[in-house]
Order: structure tokens, then sequence, then C-alpha cells
């Protein structure tokens, strides 16, 4: 297993820069399989690249962001359009399956939502800590 899959726990993700000491910003690419979501054909075509800031798991004390580069395919079977989609991560949410699982235990162990979110919240500006 790769370093980087033990380290972030979301298999199929290429490190490419790690920046910030609170919160940790870790710069990610998709290096999985990718296939339409309408109808499951191989080929595609790339129409758009853009960058998505999805929270994950604490390391420690410090907060963690990942900063990722998605694509907007169109599928040259079905001719729809959709965007690229991440294991570990649902579709629509700024959040990581392992980062919503920490609040969960952190709130079943009794600390009311209130006191998990003002924990949780980071007041930060992200632009001062985006990768180049």
């Amino acid at each position: 297993m790769p370093l980087v899959d033990s380290i972030l726990n979301l298999a199929g993700f290429e490190l490419e820069d790690i920046s910030g000491l609170n919160p940790v910003v870790l710069k990610l690419r998709y290096t999985g399989f990718v296939q339409c979501i309408h109808c499951s054909g191989t080929s595609l075509r790339i129409k758009d690249t853009f960058y998505r800031w999805i929270r994950h798991e604490s390391f420690g004390f410090r907060s963690v962001y990942l900063y990722l580069e998605a694509h907007k395919y169109r599928c040259l079977s079905c001719g729809k359009y959709f965007n690229s989609r991440f294991p570990g991560i649902l579709p629509s949410k700024r959040s990581t399956e392992a980062f919503r699982k920490e609040v969960f235990y952190k709130h079943l162990d009794g600390i009311s939502q209130k006191m998990v979110s003002a924990k949780k919240r980071y007041q930060t500006d992200l632009k001062s800590v985006t990768p180049q």
C-alpha cells in the first residue's frame, strides 16, 4: 500500500503538494478509473477542469483540507455530461466520509452538536493557503 493511501485513508489519489500548518492543505489529483455514471461507458472527453475544497479527518488537533482537481466529462457513448466522482466523498458533499465519521463519534461521546461545530469550524481565509 502506498504511503499516501495510508495517510489519507482514500485510495486512488496522487499527492502533489502539502502546505500550511493549521489548516493542513493537501493538493491531490485522482488517478483512479473513471467511467460514465449514466451508461458506464469509458470513452470520455474532458470538457473542463476545476478544483474542490473538501474537509478531511484531522491530524491530531490540526484541520485538514483536500484541494482536489476535478473534471467535467462528456461521455462519447451517450452524449451526457457529468462531474468527477471520488471514492470516499459522496456527491454534493464538501467533506469526506472519514470526516463525517469523526464528527459522528465525537457527538456520540456526549459532546453536543453545537460544541462539535464550534470546535471543527476553523475561521480562515482558504485563499491565503491555496496551493499554486
